[in-house]
């Protein structure tokens, strides 16, 4: 008998757990929808807890609640990050909501975890911009190895890195420009047009000339005009001559975008 009590108080005692942790979630949620931020910094870990809790128990979630939810994370996360970035390997599902947080907060201890994000999911806006955000010369090799894979917004991420802590990405930019991808080689030239370094011009050149995809040649185009050589003028007068659409019914009123950067790049030289 005793050993039969002892096992119904233990089951007594664990409904009694989760019946308080599921009030304490529900608290939690509406302090979350209510966004008082107040009361769920005091609340402290366990409101982080009871936050990435509520979001593992679902695989979906609609994008209300996950605002909802990621919202209140980045707001009392930050003495928490290590718990986040922990839960950011545990729920990979949710990389592109958490990388969000973790990017917001901005401490550099979730690097590894945002990294491991790359890898997974290299194509995610939200990690790369969390990256660029958070990340130091350490995350230069991994962002390289993302756009090699053909992981065009790895480009912006790698590009917005270099702006902030000073990095010279010139000859990688360059070595993106022969990626398969077309979207990264377009990504690539527009980078260099940015960033404006001569060593770049002989690449886009090539780039332009015999490229296939019309808008990489735009690209290619809107840069060699940022950058400002006239070496490049005959080679962007001949995609303007040859690397247009033949569009029908003599539409000669409509300007095509390729159309309209090779214009502009040669106004520019």
């Amino acid at each position: 008998m005793e050993m039969h009590h002892g096992k119904s108080g233990g089951q007594a005692l664990a409904h009694i757990a989760a019946k308080a942790m599921t009030t304490r979630s529900e608290r939690v949620l509406q302090l979350a929808k209510d966004e008082d931020w107040g009361q769920l910094s005091a609340l402290g870990l366990p409101a982080v807890k009871s936050l990435l809790s509520t979001l593992a128990a679902k695989n979906w979630w609609s994008d209300k609640d996950l605002k909802m939810m990621t919202a209140a994370l980045s707001k009392i996360g930050g003495p928490y990050v290590v718990q986040i970035a922990r839960s950011m390997d545990a729920l990979p599902r949710y990389d592109a909501q958490l990388a969000k947080v973790l990017g917001s907060i901005g401490d550099k201890r979730a690097i590894p975890s945002l990294v491991r994000a790359l890898e997974r999911n290299g194509d995610y806006v939200a990690v790369n911009e969390a990256l660029a955000r958070v990340g130091d010369e350490q995350v230069v090799v991994p962002l390289t190895r993302s756009i090699l894979r053909g992981h065009s917004n790895s480009v912006w991420a790698l590009h917005g890195l270099s702006k902030k802590i000073g990095l010279d990405i010139v000859d990688t930019l360059i070595q993106a420009l022969g990626s398969s991808d077309q979207e990264v080689r377009s990504a690539a030239a527009h980078a260099l047009g940015e960033i404006g370094d001569r060593r770049a011009i002989p690449s886009l050149i090539n780039l332009l000339d015999h490229d296939e995809a019309m808008y990489v040649c735009a690209a290619a185009a809107r840069a060699l005009g940022e950058i400002g050589d006239r070496q490049a003028v005959p080679h962007i007068q001949n995609a303007l001559d040859t690397k247009t659409f033949s569009l029908p019914n003599d539409s000669s009123s409509y300007v095509t975008p390729a159309v309209k950067a090779y214009r502009e790049a040669l106004a520019k030289l």
